[in-house]
């Protein structure tokens, strides 16, 4: 299992027991770690949009940046369209 997959992982189980902002924090720490991954990114992009957060642009932005996976880059550039 990947590391995206385990932050992923815990970080649905941290909301799942009511602790939003820790999983928050797990998911933000992945997102800006030295080993980020698209994977990272997008875990990231989509907490954030699901909350309507307004850091989720900027987040889609940085995922459709780093990644090389055109069917992720369509969805991040998607979700910044729409």
């Amino acid at each position: 299992v990947c590391a995206a997959t385990e932050s992923l992982n815990r970080a649905r189980q941290l909301e799942k027991t009511g602790d939003v902002a820790a999983a928050r924090n797990l998911l933000r720490q992945a997102a800006n770690g030295a080993s980020t991954s698209p994977d990272d990114l997008a875990a990231w992009a989509e907490f954030l949009d699901q909350r309507r957060d307004p850091e989720a642009r900027a987040a889609y932005e940085k995922l459709a940046r780093a990644t090389n996976d055109a069917a992720q880059k369509a969805r991040a550039l998607r979700r910044l369209l729409i």
